[in-house]
């Protein structure tokens, strides 16, 4: 399941929590995961699904399925910050200061049946060395795939995947940033 486990051993990376098959109506009619018991839960380095085949070589995932990624995230420079997910199906992602319990900081709510599309959120004012916690939800009905987790730092002039370096498995590894 994993590509890089030696990030993993550092405290790098997401949680992974798998529920099949997909949760309610292809997803469509859920309106939260949150009281849902995932069938799987591993561990990942990155949100980075191009296709059917990379779910399905990553995580044998075909359809009719969901997935709650957590991670926590330090930031590595001030300014603002753009986070975009491109994803087919389904997507919720929540951002939060801090911690799961911190207020919401941004957001992206649609959880629908749809091809490939591209969202973002733009998170202000975040300092070099704060912590924010990440929750992307997806689902997957049927046909195509996929779910990209980005950012743009400040300065740069494109988003790209967020790299595993800079995120964490729990808020204290990420508030020392152990790589």
């Amino acid at each position: 399941f994993l590509e890089d486990e030696s990030e993993i051993s550092l405290g790098n990376g997401l949680i992974q929590k798998i529920y099949l098959p997909n949760s309610g109506d292809n997803g469509s009619n859920t309106t939260t995961l949150d009281k849902k018991i995932p069938d799987y839960t591993v561990l990942d380095t990155e949100i980075n699904y191009h296709s059917n085949d990379d779910f399905y070589s990553k995580l044998s995932l075909d359809s009719s399925f969901s997935i709650r990624w957590e991670t926590y995230i330090s930031i590595p420079e001030s300014g603002t910050y753009t986070f975009g997910v491109i994803n087919d199906d389904g997507v919720r992602l929540t951002i939060r200061d801090q911690n799961e319990n911190g207020p919401r900081i941004g957001s992206i709510d649609s959880w629908e049946p749809q091809g490939s599309t591209d969202y973002s959120t733009e998170v202000k004012d975040l300092k070099k060395g704060d912590v924010v916690w990440l929750q992307y939800d997806y689902y997957q009905a049927s046909g195509e795939s996929q779910a990209h987790l980005q950012w743009l730092k400040p300065g740069d002039s494109k988003l790209e995947t967020i790299p595993d370096d800079a995120m964490f498995l729990t808020e204290e590894i990420a508030e020392v940033g152990m790589t």
